[in-house]
C-alpha cells in the first residue's frame, strides 16, 4: 500500500483514526462548495472548516483505508435527508469527520478540518478538483473543475474495491450493512 499513513481526529481529541496510504493514487484532494456541506458545518456550529466562499476541503478515498482508533463511543451520524449522505461527526464537540454514502458505495470523504493544518497539503498537493460550485462561490471568482476525471476515479476505486472483502470493510457500518450508530435526521431547513 504506497502512500502515507495520516492520523484524524476531533477537536477535543476523544475521537481519533488513521487512514492508510494517502497518495493522489488512493484518493482525491476535493473543494466541495455545496449547500449541504455548508449545512452540515452549521448544524454543528463549526463554520470554521469552512473557506471564505463556503467550501469544505475533502480528501476521499476507500471507507476501508480508515480505521478509528479511540473514542468511537463518540461517533455520531447525521442525515441531512431521510435518503441523504451519511454525515459523521463526534458528538463530544460536533466536529465534522467524514460523509459516506449507503454501505454498499465504497466511498468516504473525510474532512480536512480534522488532519493536523496543512499535513493534507504536503502529501496530497492542492485539491484537484472543485465541485458543486455555488452561485455565491462563483460571484467570488471560485471556477468549477475536475469533476469528470474525479467521478471516473471514484468509480474505478469503487470497482476495484468490489472483488476483496479487504477493501469492502468500512468503520461505519456493520456486516449487515447498518449504520455503527442510528443516524440523526437533521431539522429542516
Amino acid at each position: 500500500m504506497a502512500g502515507r499513513d495520516l492520523t484524524f481526529g476531533c477537536a477535543c481529541g476523544k475521537l481519533r483514526g488513521v487512514v492508510r496510504g494517502v497518495s493522489p493514487r488512493n484518493g482525491a484532494r476535493v473543494d466541495c462548495y455545496c449547500k449541504d456541506c455548508q449545512a452540515f458545518a452549521r448544524l454543528l456550529g463549526a463554520d470554521h472548516i469552512l473557506d471564505e466562499n463556503g467550501g469544505t476541503a475533502i480528501y476521499q478515498t476507500l471507507p476501508a483505508r480508515l480505521e478509528l482508533t479511540e473514542g468511537v463511543k463518540n461517533l455520531a451520524c447525521l442525515r441531512l435527508t431521510p435518503k441523504g449522505t451519511y454525515r459523521w461527526y463526534a458528538n463530544c464537540c460536533n466536529t465534522p469527520l467524514a460523509n459516506t454514502g449507503g454501505p454498499k458505495l465504497r466511498f468516504v470523504g473525510t474532512l480536512l478540518a480534522g488532519y493536523k493544518p496543512g499535513e493534507m497539503a504536503q502529501v496530497m498537493g492542492p485539491p484537484t478538483a472543485v465541485v458543486n460550485v455555488s452561485a455565491e462561490a462563483a460571484e467570488a471568482g471560485v471556477k468549477a473543475r475536475g469533476m469528470a476525471a474525479l467521478t471516473a476515479k471514484i468509480l474505478w476505486r469503487h470497482f476495484k474495491a468490489g472483488f476483496s472483502a479487504q477493501t469492502r470493510r468500512t468503520p461505519f457500518f456493520d456486516a449487515t450493512g447498518h449504520p455503527v450508530v442510528t443516524p440523526e435526521l437533521a431539522p429542516r431547513r
